[in-house]
């Protein structure tokens, strides 16, 4: 995030800049190559605190994932992720698998971002406005 005296004086920014960003890997196949995606909104929700260790239902290290996306207004527009992360039964290629599992397990965290798909001409041309918006 930027000092408020550094609002003015930031260069404009490419899309190998962005690499940051938690829909790169998203976008960047069917997007035009002078394009970025900044993030308008996003939420973070959690859910429920990790279990408590040592616990024979959860692992100390290791989390589930659960993420979709999708194209509004495909391919240039806007961009909605969505991301749950889980508890997971044991470490990777650790303990045995119980019938019941998921019975137990709990969500963590839940996240959502929506982004959209700007040329970069537009941040450029803004950027190059003295106290322009960079959007």
């Amino acid at each position: 995030m930027l000092r408020p005296e550094e609002e003015g004086n930031v260069p404009p920014c490419h899309p190998d800049d962005l690499k940051g960003d938690s829909i790169d890997s998203t976008h960047t196949s069917v997007t035009p190559k002078h394009s970025w995606a900044p993030t308008m909104v996003m939420t973070l929700e959690f859910k429920f605190p990790i279990p408590k260790q040592p616990s024979p239902d959860h692992s100390a290290r290791t989390i589930a994932v659960f993420s979709s996306g999708r194209f509004i207004n495909d391919p240039q527009g806007r961009h909605d992720t969505y991301v749950e992360l889980w508890t997971a039964p044991s470490n990777i290629s650790e303990g045995e698998v119980r019938p019941d599992w998921r019975e137990s397990q709990r969500c963590l965290c839940v996240a959502t971002q929506m982004a959209l798909l700007v040329s970069m001409d537009v941040n450029i041309r803004k950027g190059n406005n003295a106290g322009g918006a960079k959007l």
